[in-house]
């Protein structure tokens, strides 16, 4: 017997090495981000915006993610040295206690990303849905159509963006705070 997998999708976790110290600075450099303005307060708490250029300790995460997603990539998919991997429009997202939060569904990126900075056992988790018609064809004691990342400090997710996800309520007594991030490709010039 010979078997194939098919339309492989993958959710790559795991935890990013961070100190105590830079800890301190990326928590530090996120309250001056707050408060430059390059952030917007809403219903479930504030988020930066995208277009605004993260900075210090912020940019070497953007670049440690980045690191971090591309490594996941090549050890499952091989390299391919025809494509290149951009990171694209990093930002910072607050969600206060009892709060819910939504990704969009963005066709031109290839994953989304997010690392739970500032999070409890109790603070939002990660929750993936499968919109496909696979959900209503595959029996769900095989493959459930919904899938629950629990939250950890530094802990990393990155998943296929044409999946639907958001984040389950908040049921912590203080904000979580998350770095998002999208992915896309591009052929080398």
């Amino acid at each position: 017997m010979q078997t194939t997998t098919l339309f492989p999708d993958i959710l790559f976790t795991g935890t990013l090495q961070v100190s105590a110290n830079i800890h301190r600075k990326i928590i530090s450099n996120i309250e001056e981000l707050q408060q430059s303005g390059a952030s917007t307060n809403t219903h479930f708490g504030w988020i930066s915006n995208p277009d605004v250029p993260l900075k210090n300790n912020l940019s070497n995460l953007q670049m440690l993610v980045g690191r971090t997603f591309v490594d996941n990539i090549y050890k499952s998919f091989g390299k391919r040295s025809s494509k290149k991997i951009n990171a694209v429009q990093p930002y910072i997202a607050s969600i206060k206690p009892e709060h819910t939060y939504t990704f969009d569904v963005n066709p031109s990126y290839w994953y989304n990303g997010i690392i739970w900075l500032q999070t409890t056992d109790k603070g939002n988790s990660l929750y993936i849905e499968n919109t496909t018609g696979k959900r209503y064809t595959t029996p769900w004691v095989f493959q459930p159509p919904t899938h629950i990342e629990e939250p950890a400090e530094y802990k990393y997710a990155f998943w296929p963006s044409y999946y639907s996800a958001g984040l389950t309520p908040n049921y912590s007594m203080i904000d979580t705070l998350m770095f998002n991030i999208g992915f896309t490709f591009t052929k080398d010039r």
